[in-house]
């Protein structure tokens, strides 16, 4: 090999090109088929027999990983190695029927109602698990006479009626001779949602009324007028005595004046 950088040459390296020794074959185990029924069979070959005819050529064989020579080059060959395939060999060959899954039915849950929702009439139940070996028996009942059947022969949804408010028991039992296994149940219930309690009103309180003040009455200033207190002295009092003098004689001429009078009027 000569390595040249432009015109130029850089460097040069001899090597040799061999073909891979075919690998020596080794026993390989495989499920092959299926025949005629259906089945598949344990076969063990040598590895190069099992590439030259089962290889790509039995689109069907299961083949766990073996060494095998491709266009000189040796690979790791396999056909159908998935997990399922993995399973199927380690089974020896034989599909084994599935495990059989547990019956179940299931229903929605339903909120309460309103005061002025319709009441729904019917109700879709979840049957699972059933294989469709015989015949089931799905039955509604709302804990009085009344109740509704419906026969069932494998997994699916199934419309049920209903009877009004209440609480209903749905039960999935085997119903025929072939159908095997224990009932199973689920409960559904309908019912008005609770009113809020209702609170009294508030009444106000009781003011009491209050009366009006009454008129104001002014009255005239009673003036009491009292004569002065004169200076005590060890003098008699003599303006006292002339001024009850004078009382005398006006009361004296007061008498005279009316006696007069009534002589006249004689």
């Amino acid at each position: 090999m000569t390595l040249t950088y432009g015109d130029r040459v850089v460097g040069t390296r001899a090597f040799s090109v061999a073909q891979c020794a075919e690998p020596e074959p080794e026993p390989v185990d495989f499920c092959h088929g299926p025949d005629e029924d259906g089945n598949f069979s344990l076969v063990e070959l040598p590895s190069d027999e099992v590439q030259a005819s089962h290889f790509g050529v039995h689109v069907g064989d299961v083949i766990p990983p073996f060494q095998g020579l491709v266009e000189g080059v040796v690979t790791t060959l396999s056909q159908n190695w998935d997990a399922a395939g993995r399973d199927f060999f380690e089974q020896g060959c034989k599909q084994l029927p599935p495990e059989p899954d547990t019956p179940a039915v299931t229903v929605p849950e339903v909120p309460c109602l309103t005061a002025d929702a319709p009441i729904p009439e019917s109700i879709t139940a979840t049957v699972t698990g059933l294989t469709g070996a015989g015949r089931y028996a799905l039955t509604i009942s709302d804990g009085t006479d009344w109740s509704h059947t419906e026969q069932v022969a494998g997994s699916g949804d199934v419309l049920l009626p209903l009877h009004g408010l209440g609480r209903y028991s749905i039960e999935l039992a085997p119903a025929g001779d072939a159908a095997t296994g224990d009932p199973v149940t689920a409960t559904l219930t309908l019912e008005r949602c609770e009113e809020p309690p209702v609170e009294p009103p508030v009444e106000p309180p009781v003011v009491p009324p209050v009366a009006p003040n009454p008129p104001a009455v002014h009255t005239a200033p009673v003036v009491v007028r009292t004569a002065p207190k004169l200076a005590e002295t060890g003098a008699p009092d003599h303006g006292s005595a002339l001024g009850a003098a004078a009382l005398l004689a006006l009361a004296g001429a007061g008498i005279l004046l009316s006696s007069r009078r009534r002589s006249a009027g004689r």
